[in-house]
């Protein structure tokens, strides 16, 4: 990564120069996409203005140097006048001396030097002074500030998100756990009757205790919303059931992508699965079918916190939109 470069044409550039912290954001963002982490880029960009700033100490070192040398040799007396004035005395020229030193001494500061910017790179001329030095650092420290909000947000959003999923997963164990306890485990275990409906039930009244909305089956165009949670830390999530006897299993993910809006990034697929086998690898066989749009490689297998329970992520298009989908297999068996 060519830091220098980056440092120098966000600032020599008028455009970028003027919103200094956002061109840095940006930079950051195209580093990240080659797999360079904030810190990394920050760090880097960090380093180019010290190294410039250094190099500004020494010219100042430099120069007082040569003023303490000067006024050192003023006090012993050793210092030799290349034009003598015949008017003052000896020890008159040396106090006149030793006041012009002293004052020059205290007037050297980082401000009077710069950065020789031809003398680092072929195609760049001209300066960088001390101070302009310091916009750079501050617009780098803003910009470390932008990313670091906008990571937190991300978490933050991420966290919340993986707490819903829990609440899904919680309910999934619930039910197995409970087993016949439950309405919706023995219509099908003992009564021999498949229905989607009464899982549904199950996990809105679980759901209706932790977040503010959940509705079932709210109307959504043609369809119906098996269940739909809103919720002010949450936002809006939809979950649909399906039961791995319904002919239209195969619809699931369209349907779910239908009642997706541009403000949904995120779906939720409960797949009930009363037969005795495991039914995984029929179910994802659906899921990556041409027909629902599936997006090459972006299925994933997760597994929830410390236990053998696994649930699935993939992605489609509708050729407008991307939506991530959870799929979460309920053995009824």
């Amino acid at each position: 990564m060519d830091y220098i470069k980056i440092v120098l044409e966000g600032y020599i550039d008028d455009n970028n120069r003027k919103y200094l912290a956002e061109y840095f954001v940006r930079e950051q963002k195209k580093a990240g996409k080659e797999y360079y982490s904030a810190e990394e880029f920050f760090s880097g960009c960090n380093r180019v203005v010290q190294q410039f700033t250094d190099d500004i100490k020494r010219q100042l070192y430099k120069e007082k140097n040569n003023c303490y040398f000067a006024i050192d040799h003023i006090k012993n007396r050793t210092m030799k006048f290349s034009q003598p004035d015949s008017s003052l005395t000896f020890e008159e020229q040396c106090e006149e001396a030793l006041i012009r030193w002293e004052e020059q001494l205290k007037g050297w500061s980082m401000d009077n030097f710069s950065v020789n910017l031809f003398s680092l790179r072929i195609g760049y001329s001209g300066y960088l002074w001390y101070n302009n030095l310091l916009v750079i650092g501050n617009a780098i420290e803003k910009a470390q500030k932008l990313i670091s909000q906008e990571n937190n947000k991300y978490t933050e959003k991420s966290n919340l998100n993986s707490e819903f999923i829990e609440s899904i997963i919680k309910c999934i164990r619930i039910l197995q756990t409970q087993d016949l306890k439950v309405d919706c485990m023995r219509q099908i275990k003992v009564e021999k009757k498949n229905y989607e409906a009464p899982f549904r039930d199950f996990f809105h009244s679980q759901f209706s205790f932790k977040y503010n909305h959940v509705n079932a089956e709210p109307e959504k165009g043609n369809g119906r919303i098996d269940l739909k949670i809103e919720d002010l830390n949450i936002g809006t999530k939809i979950i649909e059931f399906k039961g791995w006897w319904n002919y239209d299993k195969k619809q699931v993910v369209s349907q779910i992508i239908n009642y997706l809006t541009d403000f949904e990034t995120e779906g939720y697929i409960v797949i009930i699965n009363n037969k005795q086998k495991e039914v995984d690898k029929d179910y994802f066989a659906l899921i990556k079918s041409e027909s629902v749009k599936y997006i090459e490689n972006s299925y994933e297998e997760l597994t929830y916190s410390n236990t053998g329970y696994k649930y699935f992520i993939s992605n489609h298009s509708d050729g407008i939109r991307t939506k991530k989908l959870y799929h979460f297999i309920l053995n009824v068996y």
